[in-house]
């Protein structure tokens, strides 16, 4: 049996690839399952123990890692359960994006707090719901305006932080570089800030927004790899399983 870990639309394009080979696609959300369709579809968030112990209930012999670049605990967690288990894993690194003249990168979120709290300006957040409290406390007077997944949890907490419903965006990508604009000149955007997710999470398009607007793009960055592109992925995994 093969595990994929992560719903993305990377997870659902090797699904497709994959036919009959028998595998499990697990998502960290249970909205997720009604984006993709598929019995072999799960909603399973597992700590590294919980891994380990699904790994051998569904015997699993090769574990396939398509999660999120910013996943890193997940990761983690998956590369060192399978090395417990003695199985092979394999996880995809999507490219770095090429950043725009108006891009300012911050490595870690804390640099990019530590800028914001002597910002002004208005702010348009594509960073999902997770931080979202820590951004909160760096706003000052500034206007914040949350792009996240319309997702009750995502929903309920920045309503629970008290952000006005005007602040809130909740919309399902994939964007195009003209939907970023008009919803950065809807808002009147000073800056945007992003995870560079790549290319699969629109990180280039939300870019390309912003320097067509002449506005800032904040970008936490992440380490750069050499990478394949996804297909190239695919055909390398495609021939390891079938040996």
């Amino acid at each position: 049996m093969i595990w994929i870990i992560g719903g993305t639309s990377e997870g659902d394009c090797f699904s497709k690839r994959l036919g009959d080979t028998p595998h499990i696609i697990t998502l960290g959300t249970r909205e997720g399952l009604n984006y993709y369709s598929g019995a072999n579809y799960q909603f399973k968030r597992m700590d590294f123990d919980e891994m380990k112990e699904f790994i051998r209930e569904k015997n699993i012999h090769i574990v396939i890692d398509l999660t999120h670049p910013f996943a890193v605990n997940v990761s983690h967690n998956a590369k060192k359960a399978c090395k417990d288990e003695g199985i092979d894993y394999y996880c995809f690194e999507r490219n770095v994006t090429e950043f725009g003249k108006n891009t300012i990168e911050f490595c870690t979120y804390e640099e990019c707090f530590a800028f914001l709290t002597e910002y002004s300006g208005t702010v348009f957040l594509t960073t999902g719901s997770n931080r979202v409290e820590d951004f909160e406390k760096v706003r000052g007077d500034n206007r914040f305006v949350y792009r996240v997944l319309p997702m009750i949890d995502s929903v309920t907490k920045l309503n629970n932080l008290g952000i006005h419903m005007k602040d809130i965006v909740a919309m399902v990508g994939p964007y195009t570089k003209e939907l970023d604009m008009e919803l950065y000149r809807f808002f009147g955007a000073d800056g945007v800030v992003m995870k560079d997710s790549g290319e699969a999470g629109g990180t280039d398009k939300k870019i390309e927004a912003c320097e067509a607007l002449g506005i800032k793009s904040f970008v936490i960055t992440r380490k750069k790899e050499s990478c394949i592109n996804f297909n190239e992925f695919i055909n390398k995994m495609l021939k390891i399983i079938s040996n």
